[in-house]
C-alpha cells in the first residue's frame, strides 16, 4: 500500500474469528427487488411466477432495497446533482 506509513512489512494471519454470523438468507433476494410492477404481472402466468416483494418487508430491510438498481438510481442522480452544485 503506497499511502500507508509502514509499506515494507506483511501480515501472516494465524487464525480468524468470526465475531457474529450472518442469517443463512436474506429477507428478499435482489433480484425480486429490481423487478417493475409489469413483469411481476406478465409472470404470473407462467409456471414460475416472481414474488412480489411488500412495501413493509423492502422499509424494514432498506439496506437491502437501497443496493436495488431503481433505489439505487436515484441516490446516484442525487449524488451527481449535489456534486454539481458544489464544482459551481
Amino acid at each position: 500500500v503506497a499511502s500507508a506509513s509502514v509499506s515494507h512489512a506483511e501480515l501472516a494471519v494465524e487464525r480468524c474469528f468470526a465475531v457474529t454470523r450472518s442469517a443463512p438468507a436474506l429477507p428478499f433476494q435482489l433480484d425480486d427487488a429490481s423487478r417493475t410492477e409489469a413483469e411481476i404481472e406478465a409472470s404470473e402466468a407462467t409456471e414460475r411466477p416472481f414474488s412480489r416483494v411488500p412495501i413493509e418487508q423492502r422499509l424494514d430491510h432498506r439496506w437491502i432495497d437501497l443496493r436495488a438498481a431503481p433505489a439505487g438510481s436515484v441516490l446516484r442522480v442525487r449524488s451527481a446533482v449535489c456534486q454539481l452544485f458544489r464544482e459551481a
